[in-house]
């Protein structure tokens, strides 16, 4: 959960629009849900639900709180972020304060939620998760429900980097001509005939290059993906995906769906449809830009 003042002027949309980009580059098999939730008259919350059990958030916690780019809608803005279980969670809303519990929090969990690992090198989220097996016994403390750990925290594993300066990927770093924009979408949250009608009417708005093509593909049983074709050369690429970030007609779309865009060549694009590893072909693209 995040928490912060509705006196604060901050973008919600956007807020949820990136936690969810980054719930889809690592959490490739998980279904979050992201909602706003007013707390009181003063207070906001953003709440990420469908972790089911204490290792899985903590893991998630410390991992998000490491992403910066994350929570650049709340830059200059005083807030804080905690784990709470659902029957903890209910009683923050029944008593309609956070401050009590934030307390409750930092005093039973910090152990757990502190961490000596560079930002650079923790593990994908999902790495962690695959070690948590053991099913766990709340204990009673008082007002809130402390959960019994199994996941020491120095069992968290010092990975690096997958991409090196010698980088011997999959993927082409000089790929031929012709450049894609991208879209990865969850299928069971998208209306695909409207999602190709949306980015047609922003292309003959914004673009009006008859070249600029729009076509859905599955990826894989949860995963489609959205390809804008006939993007020419890198710089008019890129200017498409910052437009596509800011556009009005485009925010209601993007509003607490989980996508994920990026620019790629038509011969990486190949390579990529036979990966299917979304992080993977990120780690490259951002090296790459």
């Amino acid at each position: 959960m995040i928490a912060f003042s509705k006196e604060a002027s901050v973008d919600v949309s956007r807020l949820i629009y990136d936690i969810a980009n980054y719930n889809l580059d690592y959490y490739t098999s998980t279904d979050f849900d992201i909602e706003p939730v007013s707390l009181d008259s003063k207070t906001q919350l953003v709440v990420v639900r469908s972790i089911p059990n204490k290792e899985e958030s903590l893991i998630y916690f410390r991992s998000i709180m490491r992403k910066r780019p994350v929570f650049q809608a709340l830059k200059g803005i005083e807030y804080v972020n905690f784990v709470a279980s659902s029957s903890n969670y209910r009683t923050i809303l029944a008593e309609k304060d956070y401050l009590e519990y934030l307390r409750f929090f930092i005093k039973n969990y910090s152990s757990y939620i502190s961490s000596d690992i560079p930002a650079d090198q923790l593990p994908n989220p999902e790495v962690l998760l695959s070690k948590v097996r053991k099913e766990e016994e709340p204990v009673e403390k008082g007002k809130f429900v402390l959960v019994q750990s199994v996941l020491p925290r120095d069992s968290v594993p010092q990975v690096k980097s997958t991409i090196k300066a010698d980088y011997k990927g999959p993927y082409s770093q000089k790929p031929g001509a012709g450049l894609c924009y991208a879209l990865i979408f969850l299928k069971k949250q998208t209306d695909q005939a409207n999602l190709v009608k949306v980015f047609e009417e922003f292309n003959k708005a914004n673009f009006g290059a008859p070249s600029i093509k729009v076509m859905v593909e599955s990826l894989d049983d949860n995963r489609g993906i959205l390809i804008v074709s006939g993007l020419v050369e890198k710089n008019s690429a890129m200017a498409y995906l910052q437009k596509t970030t800011s556009d009005q007609s485009l925010s209601s779309l993007f509003k607490g769906n989980n996508f994920r865009s990026f620019i790629i060549s038509n011969e990486n694009l190949v390579i990529f449809k036979k990966e299917k590893n979304l992080l993977q072909y990120l780690e490259f693209f951002i090296q790459s830009k």
